[in-house]
């Protein structure tokens, strides 16, 4: 995935060997102006005309095959660095960073058993880093687990969506309104490790036919800037974008979330989110349909591996709140995990390289049943040896993602996607709380402004939004399930009810429509400090 490489690919920092050092000192400059830039492609030419040369000693041999395959997996292209590291493996057995890549390659390759095979002879000692020691024991276990996920039944029907991709990237699609939006570097701007630059653009779509001759670029995209991906609201009036990258030297951890909303039909000043940090990389947004939840991937201090998923909730105000939290272990590995997306059934979605997969980035879910949050690899033909990222739902069973599977049209292509399954029921719900008062005094519209928090049955809070100048507040809720809901407001009692949709959710039969969508409502009554 060609538009996150610095960060998916750039965790270790310590390298066996110190830098060669028989270069001589023009070259040198070189060769740290391209490591300040992040250069990997001409660092990779240098690298390999050197390797060449046949009066190389064996310390300078292995620094420079180790560097070569850095290069090649922090461009992306694991699969190529294979040859480098296992040169580096077979004359250092020990070397922990050679075995880890090296598996990782072959997994990148299908080669499931070497991978397998590789990875158990990690010697693990006690100056390697213990994200490093994470990530190896993590590939042990999650190579264990590849022939029960192709083993997985599913019924995802995938086809490339050809009439819009190119022989460059386009990647991160997103629906809303008849328009399909996605990032593309098909403009050729600007470079970054020896990519063009990506912008942002909308097409008018009709299922899965693009109008292609009505495409736009969107127009805040900057020259020589990268515009990653997207996420809009429900009806397209708030955009969340990631912005950064310009290729210069001191630019290239700069990546932030940006803000604009649409008035009249044109997009307003864009301005940079308040959540995110000049020192992370903050990136892959993704907006709630109501716009109250954000959700985004980071690698700010504090995570769990390398990039963690982060959630963060709008305020009264239209801000979302400084105190963003971390998803948590469960979702989070010393991995990188990117691209978050909330389903139209509540499940939630993300890519991942530190869950059990078919290598580089899969994508996973997680299905909230009753008692547990199980994280699940969504199976062949969603994934593949490939990265596999930035699914986006439009309807309950339909939709797209992105890949660079081998097959595709270029590098990062959309695909189109259909879930067959003949089982598949699902149940839509959505509650609207009345905030009301005890109090004649108090009418609906007075209830304005009222803090609403939806809560599960221990407490913990799952959303929150405020009541509208007609005293109501909606949720989406879930079949079967037990809820509390708790009202704030000032010069009023803190008042939390009860609410469950046990009774509301009925039997589904094979006679019963694929999508059963059911509106509830509840009033939660307040009671005024002084009456």
């Amino acid at each position: 995935m060609n538009s996150l490489h610095k960060i998916l690919c750039g965790l270790v920092l310590i390298i066996p060997w110190a830098v060669v050092s028989c270069s001589s000192l023009v070259q040198q400059r070189f060769i740290n102006r391209w490591e300040e830039q992040e250069s990997y492609d001409k660092l990779l030419a240098y690298y390999l005309r050197r390797i060449h040369r046949e009066s190389l000693d064996s310390a300078e041999s292995l620094s420079l095959h180790f560097q070569a395959g850095e290069c090649f997996r922090k461009m992306n292209q694991i699969e190529k660095a294979v040859p480098h590291y296992e040169y580096v493996f077979q004359r250092e057995k020990g070397n922990a960073y050679a075995c880890l890549y090296l598996s990782q390659g072959w997994l990148a390759q299908k080669r499931y058993q070497e991978a397998q095979e590789i990875i158990s002879k990690c010697q693990i000692s006690a100056h390697l880093p213990k994200l490093i020691v994470q990530r190896i024991q993590d590939s042990q276990d999650n190579l264990r687990s590849i022939p029960d996920i192709l083993a997985q039944k599913n019924y995802f029907k995938v086809k490339n969506l050809q009439a819009l991709n190119t022989a460059q990237d386009e990647y991160a699609p997103v629906y809303r309104e008849n328009f399909l939006y996605f990032s593309s570097n098909r403009k050729n701007k600007g470079q970054h490790h020896g990519r063009p630059l990506s912008d942002l653009y909308q097409v008018p779509i009709q299922g899965a036919l693009p109008e292609k001759s009505k495409l736009k670029s969107l127009p805040f995209n900057k020259k020589d800037v990268h515009e990653g991906n997207l996420s809009l609201t429900e009806h397209g009036n708030l955009l969340i974008f990631s912005r950064g990258n310009t290729g210069k030297a001191g630019h290239e951890g700069q990546v932030n979330l940006y803000y604009t909303r649409k008035k009249r039909g044109k997009w307003g000043e864009v301005k940079k989110l308040n959540i995110s940090r000049e020192d992370a990389w903050d990136s892959t947004p993704f907006i709630s349909a109501d716009g109250k939840t954000l959700y985004f991937a980071s690698n700010r201090p504090g995570g769990y591996g390398g990039t963690d998923l982060y959630v963060a909730k709008i305020g009264r105000r239209g801000f979302y709140y400084r105190s963003v939290k971390n998803l948590g272990p469960h979702i989070n590995t010393p991995g990188n995990e990117v691209f978050p997306c909330v389903g139209p059934t509540g499940n939630f979605y993300f890519a991942s390289d530190g869950h059990p997969g078919l290598g580089k980035l899969d994508l996973f879910q997680i299905r909230y049943t009753e008692n547990q949050k199980k994280v699940e690899n969504l199976g062949r033909p969603i994934n593949s040896q490939g990265d596999d990222f930035g699914i986006f739902f439009y309807d309950s069973y339909k939709g797209f993602f992105s890949s660079n599977r081998p097959g595709g049209k270029g590098g990062d292509d959309i695909y189109t996607f259909i879930n067959k399954d003949p089982d598949l029921k699902i149940i839509q719900m959505s509650l609207d709380v009345l905030i009301s008062s005890i109090s004649p005094k108090y009418k609906s519209k007075d209830m304005e402004g009222t803090r609403v928090r939806l809560l599960n049955n221990q407490g913990l809070e799952l959303d929150q939004g405020y009541a509208d100048v007609r005293g109501i507040s909606k949720f989406q809720v879930f079949p079967k399930k037990d809820y509390l809901i708790q009202a704030e407001k000032l010069d009023f009692f803190t008042q939390t009810i009860s609410f469950s949709t046990r009774a509301h959710t009925p039997k589904l039969t094979p006679e019963s429509p694929r999508i059963t969508r059911i509106k509830l409502d509840t009033t939660l009554l307040m009671t005024p400090i002084a009456v």
